[in-house]
């Protein structure tokens, strides 16, 4: 029960102000990530593999919204001390973290990516396509939907 009320806000601010993080620029997307990553590092829904999980998760999001997230040389010991300062909301170390490994991806691999992982139906996918429109057609968010749908 817990994890689904305390999730809610985290997933519809995702959802409702940030769009996915479709459309975020090069230079807040490593703050965006790094809050999410440390807000879903709260929620902790698993006995074990939450780390990997949301790691996973914070790819997947990344490249939906045109970047790539690469941990590889992120050490065990930085994720910790970057985690437990984010679970006081402080996410400068995990910004500076995803500020050395995201980097962004071309349009067609965005694109690409959306529509192998998620049905038609997907709340992303339709945020991808008016996101889209509104910034090369120069439409408000409200024309964007409609166009949509």
């Amino acid at each position: 029960m817990y994890i689904e009320s305390g999730s809610e806000p985290t997933f519809e601010k995702l959802r409702q102000e940030d769009h996915f993080l479709i459309e975020t620029t090069p230079e807040l997307i490593p703050e965006k990530l790094a809050y999410y990553l440390g807000e879903i590092n709260v929620i902790h829904p698993f006995r074990d593999g939450n780390g990997r999980t949301q790691r996973v998760f914070i790819q997947y999001l990344a490249h939906a919204a045109g970047y790539h997230v690469d941990f590889t040389d992120v050490t065990g010991s930085e994720m910790i001390e970057a985690s437990a300062q984010a679970f006081d909301c402080d996410y400068r170390k995990l910004t500076e973290l995803f500020q050395k490994i995201t980097a962004p991806i071309s349009e067609q691999e965005q694109e690409q990516f959306i529509k192998q992982i998620l049905e038609k139906s997907s709340p992303i996918l339709e945020t991808f396509l008016q996101q889209r429109i509104i910034a090369e057609e120069g439409q408000t968010e409200e024309e964007a939907q409609h166009l949509i749908f």
